[in-house]
């Protein structure tokens, strides 16, 4: 069926098709025509960032949390390059997201506004980080490639599309297009033959361990790999950027592999293994070639479907839709005999015991210490918290020690940039969820120099009346680059921060600001911030020159 129907009415009317929630955009002027259509959409709420990486970052943060395709709508040249980093961001992450530009009018001269000398530019500056990258040429189109670019972004490994529309395009009259039809995620039935062989490897074994990538959570298979791990009684390992594949709290959970400052039981585990199975990792990445260089006879390499490369040292390598995969390999071992008890979750256990023992040594050391150690804000915020509490860790010092606290002492979900790393994540990530969770706590964990970067949306928590809570780690340096720089020349060079008093920006704001100077005034500050109905920023002056958490010593158990 055919219509009569603007460029910008075309593009709204594929989000209603798409059932999109969320808009996560800045308004600029080569999107005043979409921007005056979404006004007359009721269902779509927007969000205006004041930064389009922040936006970016949003979308990013939502296509995690609901395998839906975040959407963010920005203007053209600068405001969709500013967004470059929070797409590629998504990228990395396996994050579904549908990022809309406008675009410089086709044909248009050098020198025209948010343009340059290439007037196609844009689709070309987004194409190595995404998925697949786009200009709209006619309006008739808008209908077919926003419908390909939702399917896409939510086929195979999860990732963004790019979508730029010519500003021309919004200033024609209405033309014939047609009525917009979703176009379904391409999914591939599991291989009973492929599931029937991993499942045989790994019932002939009593050593099996997995190790389970971020393709499991973007499939939404986490449920289904506890379960697998459950009736093998196999430990999960994983990569950093797929820390929320399974809880912290469950059993099974062996750590991550591959990290800055790693913790080396994970890999020992899988050195010990008599069959290894990897499923929702790509190949060729880096914790991949570690798991190459130790992985038993019995490999298996499952990469999510989409995948080209698969590994060349595995005895089994495929590209597998993961859910479904996960599924038929249950079905299979449930039905078998259990393999013998190894008490590996007893393992398990004792070894995030002794991490806690030697973390909490660590950090004890310096109770009562001016400027404080963020590691005791963890320790008194932690068990103030919700088990099902959300917490958006951000790039840097305070970042390692949360992880670190987190997998051996919260229940908390914890969701982490990965391993593209973007500073400024906590903040726009937090609003995200926030949105997504209005009734879970979320907490956002930054560092000074990575609130700043971001700050300018704080504002966008109290549009959304959003009760998030910002606990800043305020130790005017780039602390973790002044680390560094000290472990590797001995010196340090420009890592200093003038930051503000945090507490007096929130409350410039509008919202509630709580300045923390002593570790005695910790726990009253968070149950202060746990009880407001409007965003807060608890500013927590810390030192920066502390040691580096350490599991390896911990393990061994020697003191800092």
């Amino acid at each position: 069926m055919m219509e009569k129907r603007t460029a910008g009415q075309a593009v709204v009317d594929a989000l209603l098709a798409e059932e999109v929630e969320i808009v996560f955009g800045l308004a600029g002027s080569h999107i005043l025509a979409i921007c005056d259509s979404l006004r007359d959409a009721r269902s779509i709420r927007w969000v205006s960032s004041k930064h389009e990486n922040n936006a970016a970052l949003m979308a990013d943060m939502y296509g995690r949390l609901t395998q839906r395709p975040g959407v963010c709508l920005v203007t053209a040249g600068p405001g969709a390059t500013n967004s470059v980093t929070g797409v590629a961001q998504a990228y990395s992450a396996a994050s579904p997201v549908v990022h809309i530009s406008g675009t410089v009018p086709r044909r248009a001269k050098k020198g025209i506004f948010h343009g340059l000398d290439d007037s196609e530019f844009l689709h070309k500056v987004f194409g190595p980080v995404t998925k697949w990258s786009v200009r709209v040429d006619e309006t008739e189109d808008i209908p077919g490639i926003l419908a390909r670019a939702f399917s896409i972004a939510n086929s195979g490994r999860p990732g963004p599309v790019h979508v730029d529309i010519p500003e021309d395009l919004f200033k024609e009259q209405p033309t014939d297009v047609r009525t917009y039809e979703r176009e379904p995620s391409g999914s591939i039935l599991a291989d009973t033959g492929l599931a029937e062989r991993v499942a045989e490897m790994l019932l002939s074994v009593r050593n099996p361990v997995i190790c389970a990538g971020k393709g499991v959570r973007a499939s939404g298979a986490n449920a289904e790999l506890a379960t697998l791990a459950e009736l093998l009684e196999a430990p999960v390992v994983f990569p950093r950027d797929a820390i929320d594949v399974l809880p912290a709290t469950h059993p099974l959970n062996a750590g991550a592999i591959g990290t800055f400052l790693p913790n080396p039981f994970p890999l020992q585990l899988v050195e010990e293994s008599d069959v290894l199975l990897v499923i929702g990792m790509r190949a060729g990445t880096t914790a991949a070639e570690l798991l190459d260089e130790c992985a038993p006879r019995n490999y298996i390499f499952l990469t999510p479907q989409g995948e080209s490369e698969v590994a060349g040292q595995a005895s089994i390598s495929a590209a597998v839709d993961c859910k479904a995969m996960l599924k038929e390999l249950i079905a299979r071992t449930g039905a078998a005999k259990k393999v013998p008890d190894r008490n590996i979750a007893k393992r398990i256990a004792e070894m995030k015991e002794t991490l806690r023992k030697g973390m909490n040594q660590d950090v004890e050391r310096y109770r009562g210490h001016k400027p404080l150690h963020f590691a005791l804000a963890l320790k008194e915020l932690v068990p103030l918290l919700d088990e099902d509490a959300l917490i958006v860790r951000d790039i840097g010092n305070h970042g390692e020690w949360t992880s670190k606290w987190l997998e051996v002492h919260g229940t908390q979900t914890l969701i982490e940039p990965g391993s593209w790393g973007a500073m400024g994540f906590a903040l726009p990530g937090a609003i995200a969820a926030k949105l997504v969770y209005p009734e879970r706590q979320v907490v956002g964990i930054t560092g000074d120099g990575a609130f700043l970067m971001a700050c300018s949306d704080f504002g966008t928590a109290l549009e959304m009346d959003s009760n998030v809570i910002m606990v800043i780690l305020n130790d005017s340096r780039y602390g973790m680059i002044h680390a560094l720089q000290m472990l590797d020349f001995g010196r340090t060079y420009q890592t200093q921060l003038r930051s503000p008093d945090f507490a007096k920006l929130a409350e410039s704001f509008g919202a509630v600001g709580i300045r923390v100077e002593d570790d005695s005034e910790l726990r009253g500050a968070f149950e202060k911030a746990l009880s407001a109905d409007s965003p807060v920023i608890v500013d927590v002056v810390s030192g920066y020159d502390f040691p580096f958490p350490s599991p390896e010593r911990w393990l061994r158990g020697s003191a800092g």
